[in-house]
């Protein structure tokens, strides 16, 4: 059924730029089989479920990136960047559109495509407000920028989402599942507030990061330059709102008080941003944490002993392996592989035999 469509035009009709006498054209030939209509509505579907962001990109060479992304990755290598934008402008930027109706199209047409690369599954549809939702999945990092001008770093596994209709009007406000770096277009006039499961982060001219991944037991937010106020969801103005600038570091858990550390080694909490995994003296549960987000596999602690260890090492462009290895070695076990699952295992008395 496929053989006979031309997708450049029906990429153009899906995003409303076919001219008029091509509009007519694909009209007739979606009218002339009920199946070509099916694969139409497929289609919008996912079109409409994706809530693409427009930016310019180069269509050929995003699809063969895409195509090569989902290939062989059996050997995980650190967490690339994906570069996304989200301005939404009055200016129609055609291309990004062909090439998500051409991603959608595949979809519907079985190809087996995973498009956006984004977007590990489909999203749910908002019912009470448009929301737009931007996600690096594991193994991913993704860099975008906002209507507004202000550019974001996501980490692995995270997740951002905001309000289409009411973003940039009397406030820019943002809602965060995992860890983003900021850098903030500051405006006096419109409050940029970014929300997690228990802070609010207020912009006071800066560029910062937050750190709130779901089952993580407290937030961390860390300046990098400016100043930001961060207070509880529920403090608003009755409790009292904690105040950082540049090298100062909040930590806020349920229940207790914040705990603010100053003089943080910036580049050891923000090497994530340019690619790089760094471990200070980090606890071996948090670091096997932080290896499966980062490489998108699964690692776990094979033994409640090895929970006591700590950990230091700084990697770039190396392979989970090299470094699942080096953790292993670091805090005396052995790796294992039970089904998807790697394993740090205690390793075996001297005279024993260790089955790498």
């Amino acid at each position: 059924m496929t053989d006979d469509i031309d997708w450049a035009r029906l990429a153009r009709y899906l995003a409303g730029e076919s001219p008029p006498d091509e509009l007519e054209e694909v009209r007739r030939w979606l009218d002339a089989d009920p199946d070509r209509q099916r694969l139409l509505q497929e289609m919008r579907a996912a079109w409409n479920a994706a809530g693409v962001p427009s930016t310019q990109w180069d269509t050929p060479a995003s699809w063969q990136r895409l195509t090569a992304r989902r290939r062989a990755r059996e050997r995980r290598g650190p967490a690339a960047a994906i570069r996304l934008d989200a301005i939404e402008s009055g200016r129609r930027r055609s291309s990004l559109r062909h090439w998500a109706a051409a991603a959608a199209i595949a979809f519907a047409a079985g190809a087996g495509l995973i498009w956006w690369q984004s977007r590990p599954e489909p999203l749910p549809v908002a019912t009470t407000a448009p929301l737009r939702e931007i996600r690096a999945p594991s193994g991913r990092r993704a860099e975008l920028r906002l209507p507004d001008g202000t550019r974001i770093m996501l980490a692995p596994a995270s997740a951002l989402r905001y309000d289409t209709t009411t973003f940039g009007q009397s406030t820019r406000e943002l809602e965060l599942e995992g860890r983003a770096y900021f850098q903030v277009t500051h405006d006096p006039r419109r409050p940029f507030l970014v929300r997690t499961r228990h802070t609010v982060t207020e912009d006071l001219g800066t560029e910062f990061a937050i750190t709130d991944y779901p089952g993580d037991p407290a937030t961390e937010v860390l300046v990098a330059t400016g100043t930001v106020a961060v207070r509880s969801p529920t403090a608003d103005s009755v409790q009292p709102t904690t105040v950082l600038t540049r090298g100062e570091l909040v930590r806020l858990e349920a229940g207790r008080r914040p705990v603010v550390r100053r003089g943080v080694d910036l580049g050891a909490h923000l090497g994530w941003i340019e690619g790089r995994l760094v471990f200070v003296d980090t606890p071996a549960r948090e670091v096997v944490t932080q290896l499966s987000r980062w490489y998108g596999i699964d690692v776990r602690l094979g033994h409640a002993n090895l929970t006591a260890h700590r950990f230091t090492g700084s990697y770039i462009n190396q392979t989970s392996t090299t470094v699942i290895r080096e953790l292993a070695t670091a805090i005396g076990a052995r790796v294992v592989r039970r089904g998807g699952a790697i394993l740090l295992v205690l390793s075996p008395p001297p005279h024993g035999r260790a089955d790498q």
